[in-house]
């Protein structure tokens, strides 16, 4: 996708992102949008928006993901491998490669001797992060909730044919 906004019509935009980095949001998938006229690569290849803009400006210290790299609009290198060391040396911490199975083995080969210490701490916090049990979410009020709102909505439609 292309978006031909300028910086200051984006702004608004990056609000979302700004609050949930406050409340420690710890990934984001950075996706092939180009913006040609704030950086004529896609945000998730750019440099500048997921080193000086995700990471600087809005201070996000989690784990970036690439969108898959075998979409057309991750186009801006040939072979996926070289997709993946674009999308890494741009400042994603992992790269995915979800639908072109063939390329897998090359890619890997091509990143089998890259290491960033930076990109494992990212991932690092990620793992190992116990989260409520099972039977504790269930008998949480927020789940009951939400039960409730969902019953509400699964209403059987009815159809009353006359004649």
């Amino acid at each position: 996708a292309v978006d031909t906004r300028d910086y200051s019509a984006v702004l608004d935009d990056l609000v979302p992102y700004r609050q949930l980095i406050e409340t420690g949001l710890q990934g984001v998938m950075a996706a092939h949008v180009s913006f040609p006229e704030i950086d004529p690569r896609p945000a998730g290849f750019s440099p500048w928006w997921l080193e000086d803009q995700l990471r600087g400006e809005l201070g996000f210290g989690g784990a970036i993901f690439s969108d898959d790299l075998a979409m057309a609009g991750a186009g801006l290198a040939e072979s996926c491998a070289d997709r993946a060391e674009l999308a890494l040396d741009a400042g994603c911490d992992m790269v995915l490669l979800c639908n072109r199975s063939e390329e897998v083995p090359q890619t890997i080969e091509r990143l089998n001797e890259r290491s960033s210490p930076r990109s494992q701490l990212h991932l690092m916090r990620l793992r190992g992060q116990r989260g409520e049990s099972w039977q504790a979410l269930h008998e949480s009020s927020e789940w009951r909730e939400a039960c409730s709102a969902l019953e509400q909505l699964d209403v059987k439609p009815t159809l009353r044919l006359e004649g």
